[in-house]
């Protein structure tokens, strides 16, 4: 999978922008650029085109940074957008105002209690999990894993997210759980997430033998 992405900063005009086709996961560097920054992957597969946001409110200077652009990070910017419009950040003051690290801190906080009160959920994504900063390989395993099983939709109304690892009744179809901006105040108090069907672990057989 490639994608093209690139930078905006809060405090400037121009974006600083990857080279074309640019590799998923591969470094983007920041020196000199001042936090917020808004990262922004646009993937094109088969005819449509689709961005993903990733705010990093804070760098750790002469270090790597690690800034995942997933579903999730996508989420936390839509949580802390004006009106949940996404576009929005990418006005330079629009995204230093709305972009505060205690809002963008809050806002994560919301969508990982939400998910990690699913006792699944929270042995895949392990302790700390942070959906911007914390690695993973998208190799169907941990993170990814819990990417794989999640749908996740912004609009003005908050975000969605649907398990698709909780059951269902045959015909029915899954429930999606909303977030909205105003929860982010109170980011220990969350909505119920469908569970995920607990997995089978096969008894043990044992051989008699006369």
């Amino acid at each position: 999978m490639r994608a093209q992405t690139h930078v905006r900063i809060a405090f400037g005009n121009l974006p600083l922008k990857s080279p074309p086709e640019k590799t998923l996961g591969a470094p983007i560097d920041v020196t000199g650029l001042k936090a917020p920054l808004m990262v922004v992957a646009t993937l094109t597969t088969e005819g449509v085109t689709t961005r993903t946001f990733a705010i990093v409110p804070t760098i750790t200077v002469n270090a790597d940074n690690t800034a995942n652009v997933t579903p999730l990070t996508n989420a936390v910017a839509a949580l802390v957008a004006p009106s949940g419009n996404l576009d929005s950040l990418l006005v330079p003051a629009t995204l230093g105002a709305s972009t505060m690290a205690q809002n963008v801190s809050n806002a994560t906080a919301l969508i990982v209690n939400t998910l990690t009160a699913d006792t699944a959920v929270n042995t895949s994504l392990g302790a700390n999990f942070n959906p911007l900063t914390t690695p993973f390989t998208a190799d169907g395993t941990g993170v990814d894993a819990v990417l794989d099983k999640l749908s996740i939709e912004v609009s003005a109304n908050g975000v969605s997210v649907t398990n698709h690892a909780a059951p269902v009744a045959e015909g029915a179809v899954q429930q999606a759980t909303t977030l909205s901006a105003a929860q982010t105040a109170t980011p220990t108090i969350v909505p119920t997430l469908p569970a995920s069907t607990p997995t089978l672990v096969p008894e043990r057989q044992e051989l008699g033998l006369e």
